[in-house]
């Protein structure tokens, strides 16, 4: 299914459930005022003429770049072509802005072990439909550098090809880092499949990509807090205007990777959400730009008030 017919199916959808509530699913809360980042344009040229070569250039997420760049082919760009990297950000809100908070409902890693305030941001792979990657507060239990691959049952019975341990090297899947946390069978970790960053492809670990592993298995120590959030919708005020940031949901996300419609439903309480971020600038927001960054998802903040 092209492009234009999926937003035909989400634009009639949103319609349908705009406002509706799922019980339990992405329950959204009340935001930081703080962006950072910015939003960069990148022009595709010879080898970088796929969103997944784009991806492992930039460490950009390849979700990310398609929900911003809806109307470019993924898998095939004009060399010339300037593609959207999204790489502003509102910080998310209602959580400790210390150690490692990871947003899976942007697929990005916030470290704050450096600073409070200005956190390093990073794209990430999580869990796939069925091996989602839980969320709660955990810590960091261990480090491993050049660590030994060991797949579990359920691999080896997916993959008889697996090997039942792999041995550091350029063909194990964890890269050169890994961080364990506590308590848990899941890991932040590299991967030798930079491809699979910004997706839902991982067995519930978090990848990243290689600098990014590199510089939090160097900033984050052991006993680093790590807060596991899902916040696909976030909303600032920034000198005196309302912004709001809307990621894929993980039906939205599949569909990017599958290429086929989804009922499209937005994450309960969003429009409180909104109204009590905006406050005293309610009377200036623009309800047209809010649907319609509800409806596309772009992955970067938006203005939405006069």
């Amino acid at each position: 299914m092209t492009d234009k017919l999926i937003r035909f199916a989400i634009l009639v959808s949103v319609f349908l459930y705009i406002g509706a509530a799922r019980a339990g699913d992405n329950t959204v809360v009340r935001q930081s005022d703080q962006i950072t980042g910015t939003d960069r344009i990148f022009t595709a040229s010879g080898d970088d003429n796929t969103m997944a070569n784009i991806g492992e250039t930039t460490d950009t997420g390849f979700v990310a770049l398609r929900a911003a760049n809806p109307d470019i082919n993924p898998w095939a760009i004009d060399s010339g072509s300037d593609v959207i990297l999204p790489g502003a950000v509102i910080i998310p809100g209602n959580i400790p802005h210390n150690g490692i908070v990871i947003n899976i409902g942007e697929m990005r890693l916030y470290d704050f072990t450096q600073s409070a305030t200005t956190p390093n941001v990073y794209t990430i792979g999580i869990g796939r439909d069925g091996l989602t990657t839980p969320i709660g507060n955990y810590h960091i239990g261990r480090k491993t550098a050049n660590p030994t691959w060991y797949p579990t049952p359920r691999m080896l019975a997916e993959d008889p090809t697996l090997k039942p341990v792999v041995p550091p090297g350029p063909d194990n899947p964890l890269g050169k880092y890994a961080m364990y946390l506590e308590g848990t069978q899941y890991r932040m970790h590299g991967t030798d499949k930079p491809w699979s960053l910004g997706r839902r492809a991982s067995s519930g670990c978090i990848r990243l990509y290689a600098p990014q592993i590199d510089a939090l298995f160097h900033h984050a120590s052991v006993g680093t807090q790590v807060h596991i959030i899902s916040q696909p919708v976030k909303a600032a005020v920034k000198d005196g205007a309302v912004y709001l940031e809307a990621h894929p949901d993980e039906d939205m996300a599949d569909a990017y990777e599958y290429d086929y419609a989804m009922d499209f439903k937005v994450p309960p309480g969003t429009m409180k959400m909104i109204l009590s971020t905006a406050g005293d600038l309610r009377s200036k927001l623009d309800w047209a730009k809010i649907r319609n960054v509800l409806l596309l998802r772009p992955g970067y903040p938006v203005r939405v008030s006069s």
